[in-house]
């Protein structure tokens, strides 16, 4: 199934509806370490699926030392798992995060739904023989922001590595649920 364009009103289906009552947020960083738009969008979006009653669990990074675990509130809670350390393997840091992130849905994740925002958590999740269960919103496809990288040099920070931009494409393959929430970007900077 695939879901909405930008200016769609995205509706959550209400607790009976069909819809799982538990979701596991996947991000690299939530609160208290919120730094952009992701962070930010991840936050909103927690906390409107607990509104929903939807039992929420997020898996992040403990990038800043919070404590490993937090009810924010009812319904929400957020699990910080130490940050994965490649040490001499660094320039493999990719597939060692897809790894990490394997082990963290294996070990960590609920049943129920997996809603993740990039595509080393979602190939995980994949892998993880989560496939029916994971809801893909990518923050944009990462082919596009290369090109966009080639088009406007002062874009090169969101230039993606070459096996980034294949686990994108796996993900959008074979995830079931993949939610569009932007027009073409280049839109945006043109």
């Amino acid at each position: 199934m695939r879901l909405g364009m930008s200016g769609e009103a995205l509706r959550f289906p209400r607790v009976g509806e069909g819809c799982a009552k538990a979701v596991t947020l996947l991000t690299t960083r939530f609160w208290p370490d919120r730094h952009g738009g992701l962070e930010n969008k991840m936050w909103q979006l927690a906390n409107a699926m607990a509104d929903l009653g939807l039992s929420v669990t997020v898996l992040t990074e403990n990038r800043i030392h919070a404590a490993p675990s937090e009810w924010l509130r009812p319904n929400l809670v957020v699990h910080r798992l130490p940050v994965m350390q490649t040490g001499r393997l660094w320039r493999w840091m990719e597939p060692l995060r897809a790894k990490w992130w394997f082990n963290v849905i294996r070990s960590h994740a609920p049943a129920g739904t997996i809603w993740a925002s990039d595509p080393l958590m979602a190939t995980a999740a994949i892998l993880a023989g989560r496939r029916d269960d994971l809801v893909y919103q990518p923050l944009a496809c990462r082919v596009t922001m290369n090109h966009m990288a080639d088009v406007y040099p002062t874009l090169a920070s969101q230039r993606a590595h070459r096996i980034v931009c294949w686990l994108d494409r796996f993900a959008y393959s074979k995830a079931k649920t993949i939610i569009f929430e932007s027009r073409n970007a280049m839109e945006q900077f043109t």
